[in-house]
């Protein structure tokens, strides 16, 4: 934990960056950021706001932040799990970043799980009230010749296949402007449900092999939820990341 001094008006000394990805959740964040720009111009509360472009954007836009300043700052994503794990990307390397999230997508497994806010508008109130935070665990994995990181979870198999299909699916935006986001993969489930081929893992796990037949998916949890809600790993604790397979 640390500590910082509050200004006059009782919130964080902090500057607080802001980076929207206007197209999470079908738009709608365009809606919900409306509302806490609102409310920061209400509370005279100081802060800098971008907009995302493009696919990465979010990423390239937390480490030109981040490059600019020694200062320790709040990154906060405004969009979905998607937009956080760009931010996440971009400020690994920096640490002056303080990470935190306005749920504004689909699933925001961060907000439920880790930062354990239920709307945008407690979410503000974290960030700019509460002078504490937490050093958490983060996963590092290698495609390639690329590394990333990941702060909610890993999956390999049937789970990473329903992301993907639902993330290149025009069924997203119909169940996003219905407000049955999280239903989308509950379909896509059913869908890939029938036609999956379960495979063979061999997998590295605190230093010993282990080799697993049959596998539907795997999943590095370092939280409590993935894949929009469910509770994957109900007992994980927050510095230590949990493997389930």
């Amino acid at each position: 934990m640390m500590q910082t001094a509050l200004n006059k008006e009782g919130h964080l000394d902090r500057p607080v960056f802001f980076i929207i990805n206007p197209q999470a959740k079908s738009q709608e964040s365009k809606k919900i950021w409306g509302k806490i720009e609102k409310e920061l111009i209400d509370m005279k509360h100081p802060y800098q706001a971008f907009f995302t472009e493009y696919a990465g954007h979010a990423e390239e836009l937390t480490r030109q932040i981040l490059t600019k300043t020694k200062m320790e700052c709040v990154i906060c994503a405004v969009g979905g799990d998607g937009t956080l794990h760009e931010v996440v990307n971009g400020a690994v390397s920096f640490p002056q970043a303080i990470i935190a999230n306005i749920p504004a997508g689909s699933g925001n497994d961060y907000a439920r799980g880790l930062q354990k806010t239920k709307n945008a508008s407690q979410a503000l109130e974290t960030i700019l009230e509460n002078v504490d935070y937490r050093l958490i665990d983060y996963g590092v994995y290698q495609n390639g010749t690329s590394k990333r990181t990941f702060i909610n979870s890993l999956g390999i198999g049937l789970d990473a296949e329903i992301v993907h299909e639902v993330n290149g699916s025009k069924w997203k935006s119909i169940f996003n402007s219905l407000k049955i986001g999280k239903l989308v993969y509950l379909y896509s489930f059913i869908q890939k449900i029938l036609t999956f081929n379960p495979f063979d893992l061999r997998a590295e796990i605190d230093n010993q092999d282990h080799e697993f037949h049959q596998v539907w998916f795997m999943v590095v949890a370092n939280q409590p939820y993935f894949g929009g809600g469910i509770k994957i790993s109900p007992y994980q604790n927050l510095t230590t990341m949990r493997l389930i397979y």
